[in-house]
């Protein structure tokens, strides 16, 4: 394995993103307001591995009500839907795909 790039394993340890054979892309930033609830449909990429990450926007200090943001990615035929809940900070979501 190289000595940089992103790697992500899941809970049982088992890689499941390794930059080193994939290529990976950013298609989709949505930024989503602290407070709200929604989703949105990223055409044409149903069928593809995807995964997002995403941070807070921070205009002050810590708040306790910041966490916790729920996001999912769910297929819909040739689409992904995006779907988030962002209590309480506002939030910039990154969805990439890889091949």
């Amino acid at each position: 394995m190289a000595d940089y790039g992103l790697a992500i394993w899941d809970a049982s340890g088992n890689q499941i993103f390794n930059p080193n054979n994939t290529i990976c892309r950013l298609v989709h930033t949505h930024e989503a307001a602290g407070g709200t609830t929604g989703s949105v449909t990223l055409y044409g990429l149903g069928g593809k591995e995807a995964f997002f990450m995403s941070a807070l926007k921070f205009y002050y200090i810590f708040a306790t009500d910041t966490y916790p943001l729920k996001v999912t990615l769910q297929p819909s035929g040739a689409n992904l839907i995006l779907s988030w809940e962002a209590p309480g900070a506002d939030t910039i979501i990154y969805v990439f795909v890889y091949t």
